[in-house]
């Protein structure tokens, strides 16, 4: 039907899960709302937001916050990230009554780099990597706390922290790590035990089983506690051996959507405790979705190959722009619909349901609510 002009906001700090800064782009990129209005802008999709570990200014003294009121008041859609500090409560971020808040959830497509076990018994797990291991289960399998140097904690060691590998336990073998401590995030953890001569890598995160990681050429993936119990069985017996598949993409996993893990959670909370709204608004697609990149980055291409111009990224940053699609949609078959009006359409129409016909669960299986606040763990 027509064209619906959607601007992304200029430059500023993305929400995701890696980067915990606080905006510095959010003037720069709201205070010309006045001037979008004129040119025909009707939504704004900001990918922006503070972490909520800092002290949330109140909605009057936040720039995100002022900027989309302005917006608003011209006619302007405001579409923002809720922020990746989930899953407990009051984490979520952008929450003025006037913006259209998003929260994350996963897809129906699974990307499954399966273990073989000696036996050929297989344990499904999460990863992206271009595995080159054999598919036959021929690597020597050990776990984290059979490979600790002497002056290393067994809490270090099971969870594979950089410094805490015995070089020659590791060497040719798959490592099973748990992966509980988070000053050291698991990339770290791959490039210890890969540069003590590890071969593959196993984690165990419950949390993190659901977002796929991009591990390009080394072999590692993550399973959950559940599975991971049958490894351990298995590593207990003499010479246990195994191997990690390359990526699988798994079309039509069920159940999806969840709430990703990582989206942040209700109610708002200014920084007075005055004000406390039911956040986020909405939930979409930001789980292991397929987006454009910087054409250069080599940390995200195998050996050998060039970078690519798209990478595999999770975040509140990639559900914001889905729901911003969806309100250019409203105002196209609707002109005269203001913020307000293309906010309520969005929210009463949502599905509430999942693909195996049931509530949409958070992560941890309790369902998701307006009013869950910390899901059952």
């Amino acid at each position: 039907r027509g064209r619906r002009e959607v601007a992304p906001p200029d430059r500023g700090s993305p929400c995701t899960g890696p980067e915990r800064r606080r905006d510095a782009g959010a003037p720069a990129s709201l205070r010309r709302s006045t001037t979008r209005s004129a040119d025909g802008v009707d939504i704004l999709s900001v990918s922006l937001g503070a972490p909520s570990s800092l002290m949330l200014p109140d909605f009057k003294d936040d720039t995100i916050s002022i900027g989309a009121f302005h917006a608003v008041e011209s006619g302007i859609t405001v579409v923002c990230s809720a922020g990746n500090d989930g899953p407990d409560s009051s984490t979520v971020v952008n929450a003025a009554p006037w913006i259209l808040t998003v929260a994350a959830t996963t897809i129906d497509r699974d990307f499954q780099s399966d273990v073989v076990l000696g036996g050929g018994n297989v344990v499904k797990g999460e990863a992206i990597n271009f595995s080159k291991l054999r598919k036959s289960h021929v690597y020597s399998l050990t776990y984290g706390k059979t490979i600790m140097r002497f002056d290393t904690s067994e809490l270090y060691i099971r969870n594979c922290v950089p410094g805490s590998i015995d070089k020659a336990k590791v060497n040719g073998t798959i490592v099973l790590c748990e992966n509980k401590d988070p000053d050291y995030p698991g990339f770290g953890k791959v490039l210890e035990i890969q540069y003590n001569g590890g071969v593959g890598v196993i984690f165990i995160d419950d949390l993190k089983r659901r977002v796929a990681s991009t591990l390009k050429d080394f072999p590692a993936v993550v399973i959950s506690s559940k599975d991971a119990a049958e490894i351990l069985s298995y590593n207990s017996t003499k010479n246990p051996v195994a191997t990690i598949l390359a990526t699988v993409a798994t079309p039509k996993y069920k159940p999806a959507p969840e709430i990703a893990y990582f989206s942040a959670r209700g109610p708002s909370q200014n920084s007075e405790n005055l004000i406390k709204t039911l956040q986020p608004d909405i939930a979409a697609p930001g789980v292991n979705i397929l987006a454009a990149w910087m054409g250069n980055d080599s940390d995200i291409a195998p050996q050998s190959k060039d970078p690519s111009m798209f990478n595999v990224i999770s975040g509140t940053s990639m559900s914001c722009p889905n729901v911003s699609g969806v309100a250019a949609v409203v105002k196209s078959h609707n002109p005269s619909f203001g913020p307000s009006e293309i906010k309520s359409a969005i929210m009463t129409t949502a599905s509430q349901l999942n693909n195996d016909k049931s509530p949409i669960t958070t992560h941890f299986g309790a369902t998701a609510t307006p009013s869950t606040m910390v899901p059952q763990r």
